[in-house]
């Protein structure tokens, strides 16, 4: 069984990956939650608890704006990276909760570890079915 602080929604967004201020890879987000990542990347110079900067496009008020924030690596698979965002940038807040609010706004899905993807309920200014 999975133990998770926060939801996971799928996603397939694209992104960049900076180390020390530098571009240095691509990739896809293939999930995210309030805490951090999971990219799809065939970057394979990154290690455990190095620290680096993620950047992804989010929609706001219809224009493509780009975000960036600071994030560390805590686990690496074939392929790919889980990221934990880092809570001490101002950044992270405003910029995880905008991209979560654009998969909601897109129907996202909430990630299941055990089997197919659960869909959220649709988006309401009211109220929605995961704490933003």
């Amino acid at each position: 069984m999975e133990h998770r602080y926060h939801a996971r929604m799928d996603a397939d967004i694209p992104m960049l990956i900076y180390r020390c201020g530098i571009p240095v890879a691509t990739g896809r987000i293939r999930d995210a939650s309030r805490g951090g990542i999971f990219v799809d990347t065939g970057y394979g110079e990154l290690r455990p608890n190095q620290q680096l900067e993620v950047e992804f496009p989010v929609s706001e008020s219809g224009d493509c704006v780009m975000r960036r924030v600071r994030a560390h690596v805590r686990r690496c698979e074939e392929g790919g990276m889980a990221l934990e965002v880092d809570d001490r940038d101002s950044m992270v807040v405003p910029s995880m909760r905008a991209l979560l609010r654009q998969l909601l706004d897109e129907g996202g899905a909430l990630a299941n570890a055990g089997g197919p993807a659960l869909r959220t309920a649709p988006a309401s200014k009211s109220s929605t079915s995961m704490e933003i």
